[in-house]
C-alpha cells in the first residue's frame, strides 16, 4: 500500500474518511453498469443507502414487513466497516450480515478467527436515516474492531 493511502486511511475527522468513501466504494461495487457514476456522492448515498421514513413504517408492529431496504443497508454498512478496517490495519477483515424477513438480523465483522464486531437487531432497530449518525455508529464499530485487533492479533492472523 503506498504510505500517502495509509495516512489518509487512518485519519478520521468531520468528512468521515474513510468510512464514508468506503460505503460509497461498495456501492460503487454494486454499480454493474456505472449508471450511478455520473450522480454526486450525495445524491447516492440518499438513494442507495440512507433509509427514508417509509422503510421503517410498520417494521414495529407487522411480521413481514418489506425489510429489503434495511437488508441492503445492512450489508453495505457493515461490509464499509470490514473495509475500513482492512485498509487502516492491512489485515483481511471479512463481514457476514444476515435477516430473515420478519427483520431479525445480525451482523459479525471478523478478521481469521477474531471476532472484531458483533450486532444483533429486532424488527425497526436497525437503520439510518442521516448520513451523519452512520457515520458515528460505523466509527464506533471500527474502534472496537481495532480494540480487539491490537489485543489478540495472534488470532486474527488464523
Amino acid at each position: 500500500m503506498p504510505e500517502n493511502t495509509a495516512t489518509q486511511a487512518g485519519s478520521t475527522g468531520s468528512e468521515g474518511y474513510p468510512f464514508i468513501n468506503c460505503v460509497l466504494s461498495i456501492l460503487d461495487s454494486y454499480d454493474k453498469f456505472g449508471l450511478w457514476a455520473r450522480k454526486p456522492k450525495e445524491e447516492r448515498l440518499k438513494k442507495y443507502f440512507l433509509l427514508d421514513s417509509d422503510a421503517f413504517k410498520g417494521a414495529d408492529t407487522l411480521c413481514g414487513a418489506d425489510s429489503a431496504p434495511i437488508r441492503r443497508q445492512a450489508t453495505v454498512f457493515f461490509q464499509a466497516v470490514a473495509m475500513a478496517l482492512e485498509i487502516r490495519t492491512g489485515t483481511r477483515i471479512g463481514s457476514i450480515v444476515e435477516m430473515d424477513d420478519e427483520g431479525l438480523g445480525r451482523a459479525v465483522v471478523y478478521s481469521g478467527r477474531l471476532v472484531l464486531a458483533v450486532r444483533g437487531w429486532r424488527q425497526g432497530q436497525f437503520g439510518f436515516t442521516s448520513m451523519e449518525k452512520a457515520v458515528e455508529e460505523g466509527e464506533r464499530f471500527i474502534a472496537a474492531g481495532m480494540e480487539w485487533l491490537e489485543r489478540y492479533p495472534e488470532i486474527a492472523q488464523l
